[in-house]
């Protein structure tokens, strides 16, 4: 287990209504609830990296325009050092990340503060090899579309961006891993880092697993 993300939930009152990111998202972008959203992901990736163990991370989306207002970059600065180390701040476009002004500043400012900057959803409409020509990323996360896709077209993509992120020194994450044959066809490219529900379910089986294992004292072995 390398980390986890942090995913907002739409719910009236204290109903979780569970609509799609997608259906909601855009019209929160496009608002100014859109910096409400990313001081409240802040926060509680701040509050979760406490609570962390080195080596593991966790990863909160943010628009372009977040990347750049100076109310959440000085938040952010004002971050613990440690806790920076844990967070990783995922660039996700809704729109052209490379037409807005100074982000290529504002995340070489955040990397050179602690933390690590990924870029999501890699492949799909907004996101392609132009940006990774002009931003260095830490971290680049192949968008779903693109690893469950059979399309020979997605597969020389995928490769291609495997290629990038090794001559960039970028990690490659694999999204949408939700079953056995995309996680081997993900392994078969040498990529070792992946997101997705069946990742998610081995993980509880493997923790379950070990607590079976545990000896009277009530420790776990194996974690």
């Amino acid at each position: 287990l390398a980390g986890y993300e942090m995913l907002a939930r739409l719910a009236f009152g204290e109903v979780d209504v569970g609509y799609p990111t997608s259906h909601w998202v855009p019209y929160v972008v496009d608002s100014h609830e859109s910096i409400r959203l990313a001081r409240h992901a802040i926060l509680a990736a701040e509050k979760e990296a406490e609570r962390l163990p080195l080596g593991e991370y966790v990863s909160i989306n943010l628009t372009a325009q977040n990347f750049v207002d100076k109310s959440l970059l000085t938040r952010l600065r004002r971050m613990p050092l440690e806790a920076r180390k844990k967070i990783v701040l995922e660039l996700t476009e809704w729109h052209d990340a490379l037409k807005v002004k100074g982000l290529k500043d504002s995340i070489a400012a955040l990397r050179n503060h602690g933390f690590r900057v990924a870029l999501d959803d890699f492949g799909n409409r907004y996101s392609s090899l132009p940006i990774l020509r002009q931003i260095p990323f830490d971290v680049i996360k192949i968008d779903s579309s693109v690893v469950q896709s059979n399309a020979a077209a997605d597969d020389r993509f995928f490769r291609a961006a495997i290629e990038v992120a090794k001559e960039t020194g970028a990690k490659v994450v694999a999204e949408g891993i939700e079953n056995e044959r995309i996680l081997d066809r993900v392994r078969s490219y040498g990529v070792i880092f992946g997101q997705g529900f069946y990742l998610d379910r081995l993980a509880k089986r493997r923790y379950a697993d070990d607590s079976d294992r545990s000896d009277d004292t009530g420790h776990s072995e194996g974690r």
